[in-house]
C-alpha cells in the first residue's frame, strides 16, 4: 500500500510539476511579449498568475518529494501525507486546469477586445 501511494504521488505529482514549469517559463512570458508588442496591460489575474504557480509548483514538488520519501523509509506518518497528498492532486487537478487552461485563455481574450 506504501508503494502504490508513493508511486502515484511521484507520477502524478511530476506531470502536474511539468505542466506548471512550462506554463511559468515558457507560455507566460510569450504572453508578456504578446502583449509588450500590441502596447496593453495585462489583466490583473494574469499579473498574479506566476506567483500562484509558483506556490502551487511548491506543492506539488512536496507531494513528489513525499512520494519519494515513501517509497525509500515507509512510514506510517509518511503514509498517511502521501494519501493527503494524493488526494490534494486529485483535489486540485480539476481546479489546476481549468485555471491553468483560463491564465492562458483569458489574456488572449483581452487582447482581441482590446
Amino acid at each position: 500500500m506504501y508503494k502504490i501511494i508513493g508511486i502515484l504521488d511521484i507520477i502524478l505529482g511530476s506531470i502536474f510539476s511539468i505542466f506548471e514549469l512550462i506554463l511559468l517559463f515558457i507560455v507566460y512570458p510569450k504572453l508578456q511579449v504578446l502583449y509588450e508588442g500590441f502596447d496593453a496591460e495585462l489583466p490583473t489575474t494574469t499579473k498574479l498568475a506566476p506567483y500562484i504557480m509558483f506556490v502551487i509548483l511548491i506543492i506539488f514538488l512536496s507531494i513528489v518529494f513525499i512520494g519519494v520519501k515513501l517509497l525509500k523509509s515507509p512510514t506510517d506518518k509518511l503514509s498517511k501525507l502521501g494519501l493527503i497528498g494524493f488526494i490534494v492532486l486529485i483535489l486540485i487537478s480539476g481546479y489546476f486546469t481549468a485555471a491553468s487552461i483560463l491564465s492562458v485563455i483569458n489574456p488572449i481574450y483581452h487582447l482581441t477586445t482590446f
